[in-house]
């Protein structure tokens, strides 16, 4: 398919989200998206809001001949060879580019996976493959937000690799050293309290989601109050499918992660032509780009969508997420 024939098809899919894009990409600079939201938009819980994210934000970290992390063990049953670390490598790295980027980029939700390593007191990335030790990308994160304080940053901390409670008090001690008074707890009233207003005037513009079943911070979210689902698919129809059904049947009072990404199987990475990239990201751009349309057009309670390599396509999914934020009405669920 020719270079013209692919981006007509992608236009043609994202019908009539097409010209909410056109208008963000003339009269939006996406480092700072949010504070350029319409007024009202302001009095919007977090929660309703369309807000783009990326899926293992920071596996950019993770080296091509990187050691593999604990997790790597659900993939397979048996010990890794050394030299297929390469082949591996393109199924752990989900991500190009840096987390200044992707949040310049107007990425707001940071899905971040945690692990140990052996004789070292440093806590890491995990995505299959050891990646950069955490306590510096979180300081990037609080460097852009100190240049962008209109602007509020989810970061969900996912899931936890060889992890004592000693491990989750030292994570926890670099999560307040780094944010400190930016991290907004739970409000006291409820979760549809936090609204972009609710987070400026209190100063607040960081959300920690923390799940861990068995430690609980006092100014952290618990992950029932954000949940996610995780499609498990090679199938993009299957997993619009889990989109779709888990935006039909999402609480009133908590917000919802959408992951519009598509899952290898074993066999799937040990073929020595895929990646995520083009077996995964690649497949899965269009069809959450129809996705989207059709929430558009059927005003669905759209929350958190993120992708793997958000950046493809000049962020078209990032755009198209936060163009859903321009709709005449921002659709509001009974509470009850």
């Amino acid at each position: 398919m020719s270079i013209r024939n692919k981006r007509s098809k992608q236009e043609n899919v994202i019908q009539p989200l097409t010209q909410l894009i056109s208008y963000i990409e003339e009269t939006t600079i996406l480092s700072d998206w949010m504070s350029q939201l319409p007024a009202e938009r302001f009095n919007i819980p977090l929660i309703y809001l369309a807000i783009p994210g990326s899926h293992n934000s920071l596996t950019y970290t993770i080296k091509k001949y990187a050691k593999f992390s604990p997790d790597v063990t659900f993939l397979f049953k048996k010990p890794i060879p050394v030299c297929i670390r390469p082949l591996i490598f393109r199924w752990c790295k989900t991500q190009d580019l840096s987390i200044r980027h992707q949040l310049e980029n107007g990425i707001r939700y940071i899905d971040v996976r945690i692990c140990t390593k052996q004789k070292s007191l440093d806590l890491f990335i995990a995505h299959g493959m050891y990646g950069g030790t955490v306590r510096p990308e979180l300081e990037e994160i609080n460097t852009f937000l100190n240049s962008h304080p209109k602007e509020v940053i989810i970061i969900d901390f996912q899931h936890f690799h060889s992890m004592d409670k000693d491990h989750h008090d030292r994570l926890i001690d670099i999560i307040k050293a780094t944010f400190g008074s930016k991290i907004c707890p739970v409000p006291p009233t409820s979760v549809e309290s936090a609204t972009l207003n609710y987070m400026h005037s209190n100063n607040y513009q960081v959300i920690i989601i923390y799940r861990s079943n068995t430690i609980i911070c006092d100014i952290f979210w618990r992950g029932t109050q954000w949940p996610t689902f995780w499609p498990a698919t090679m199938n993009p129809k299957d997993m619009i499918n889990m989109c779709e059904n888990a935006i039909r049947r999402r609480k009133s009072s908590s917000g919802l992660v959408s992951q519009g990404v598509l899952t290898a199987k074993a066999t799937t990475i040990m073929c020595p032509t895929g990646s995520v990239r083009k077996s995964c990201a690649h497949k899965a751009l269009i069809p959450m780009m129809e996705w989207l349309n059709h929430c558009y057009k059927d005003n669905l309670r759209v929350n958190v969508v993120i992708a793997d390599f958000v950046n493809y396509h000049n962020n078209l999914l990032i755009k198209g997420v936060i163009s859903l934020n321009y709709r005449e009405q921002i659709p509001q669920l009974e509470i009850g």
